[in-house]
């Protein structure tokens, strides 16, 4: 009779993956006013963050190419550049040194190529996004579908923000995780989800019947769907239509190999009746706290701070698609 190995005892490194490639949320566009200037800690570095005097963001390496003073602290923004602290060198949201105030001549180099490594940036929905590849490949896809999926009357709600000790593909990885919604979140049945995958997206569709209260105080069956779209490692779109309509736009931004950053940003009609209103309210309870027996993502949380990740976990037949989505999300990890 086959035995199964012993289990090894848990690595001290409790990953051991690179930080995959895509885009990834950086902050609410709303926190960066025109000649702002943030350090921010992601992809296992620091960055630097500046939104120029004409309004647009952008993100380089933090020290100047001169003599390496940090450009985060105490760099201004002057015009449509970031000035250095030290000697004023002055740097565009590409990366090009454009001004040396000092300089008779300006180094040929700095002609023909920008002096900082500056990531992709653009703004959507809200927030503002940069594309992160350890190369400096440029952008595999866009975030088109990201601007398309809101729409320009509907309201938005800003949702929580979560550091957890995990990796961007454990939590993508939770939405096919059919038997978790039982037992983590609450849900009466495993649903019967199904999922395609092509190049940078993943879909998920889910139709189900769900009770609910009704206006009339009593519990009544009522259609549920789901629409989950994942682009790349960083972005998924949740749209849900149970009696109304919730949109969430979850946001998984690597700060390093093993720390990930997950924020919810929530869009809806604008409802004026207090029945609908509740049924949004109870929608978004859903998904980040508690509401009778459903549990949101803060029941994720403490699993995910103390998880290994199994490189060959031991499944059965009821687990769904787990290998499949790995296989899906292989291609985000860059080739060495």
């Amino acid at each position: 009779m086959a035995s199964i190995a012993p289990s090894p005892l848990a690595p001290a490194q409790r990953y051991g993956l690179p930080i995959p490639v895509g885009w990834y949320h950086l902050c609410p566009a709303d926190e960066l006013a025109p000649g702002a200037v943030r350090t921010l800690t992601l992809f296992g570095g620091q960055w630097v963050l500046f939104r120029d005097q004409a309004g647009t963001a952008g993100v380089v390496e933090p020290y100047c190419r001169h003599l390496g003073a940090h450009l985060g602290v105490g760099g201004v923004v002057d015009g449509a550049l970031l000035r250095c602290p030290f000697h004023k060198w002055g740097y565009d949201t590409a990366g090009f040194c454009r001004d040396i105030p000092y300089a008779r001549k300006m180094p040929p180099v700095l002609e023909r190529a920008p002096a900082l490594r500056a990531l992709p940036v653009r703004e959507a929905a809200g927030g503002i996004w940069a594309w992160y590849h350890p190369a400096g490949a440029a952008p595999d896809w866009s975030l088109d579908a990201l601007v398309e999926a809101v729409p320009a009357d509907w309201r938005q709600r800003a949702g929580p923000v979560h550091d957890i000790h995990t990796i961007a593909q454990e939590i993508g990885e939770n939405s096919v995780d059919g038997p978790h919604l039982v037992y983590v979140h609450g849900q009466p049945v495993v649903p019967n989800g199904q999922s395609q995958y092509a190049g940078p997206l993943r879909q998920t569709l889910i139709n189900t019947q769900l009770p609910i209260e009704g206006e009339d105080g009593q519990m009544h069956s009522c259609d549920y769907r789901l629409n989950l779209q994942q682009w790349g490692p960083g972005l998924q779109i949740l749209r849900q239509e149970r009696y109304v309509s919730l949109l969430n736009i979850m946001t998984i931004t690597p700060l390093d190999t093993a720390l990930t950053r997950l924020r919810f940003t929530f869009f809806h009609p604008p409802y004026e009746d207090g029945f609908r209103q509740r049924m949004i309210d109870e929608l978004i309870e859903e998904q980040v706290g508690q509401r009778g027996d459903y549990a949101g993502v803060e029941a994720d949380l403490p699993i995910w701070d103390n998880k290994i990740y199994r490189a060959q976990p031991l499944l059965c037949d009821g687990d769904g698609p787990i290998l499949q989505y790995r296989a899906w999300f292989r291609q985000f990890y860059p080739v060495a």
